[in-house]
């Protein structure tokens, strides 16, 4: 990934130097480890002016202060804040997630997709942020010892969020 984001950066400077204006908006990729997820999250929580969307597989024991804190703090400014999920995980039950689903009733939407099985992990804010992982968002932590334990790709462009928010919608409805 390291090397793709390096001939990602050189195209675009060669792009520009060469006085040609591209075809198509311009984008930012960034290769996030394990350690920089939950930074980068809490950022997003404090930063998001119009929506902050998670998706992760499983919610499990660092649910709260991984996940759910973040979300609220987002929730607490904005009015579209979603945390999408499949599945429970280690000692979580579904009435640990109804509790928090009632106490943050008023600034987190927790929406529990049971079909489709969602496996997708990403973040999504505002409408030019998005973050594809592999990080469980909700069940997981990225550890420094370990960096590439967990990678995702951070993408920032013109309405990059709104269009996998789009697609992602459309999914859900089939």
């Amino acid at each position: 990934m390291q090397f793709m984001a390096s001939g990602l950066r050189r195209s675009r400077t060669t792009l520009s130097s060469a006085g040609q204006a591209p075809d198509r908006p311009q984008a930012e990729l960034m290769v996030l480890y394990a350690d920089d997820h939950e930074r980068l999250l809490r950022t997003a929580a404090h930063e998001a002016t119009e929506s902050f969307v998670c998706c992760t597989n499983k919610v499990g024991a660092p649910m709260v202060p991984a996940l759910f804190n973040p979300a609220e703090v987002a929730g607490r400014r904005i009015n579209d804040v979603r945390v999408y999920f499949s599945r429970y995980t280690g000692p979580t039950k579904k009435r640990h997630v109804a509790e928090h689903r009632e106490r943050l009733h008023d600034f987190v939407d927790l929406l529990a997709i049971r079909d489709p099985q969602l496996h997708a992990k990403f973040l999504a804010w505002d409408k030019d942020h998005v973050v594809v992982s592999s990080m469980n968002w909700g069940s997981q932590s990225g550890l420094p010892d370990n960096r590439i334990d967990e990678i995702g790709l951070y993408l920032k462009g013109p309405d990059l969020a709104t269009s996998l928010m789009k697609k992602f919608e459309a999914l859900l409805k089939k």
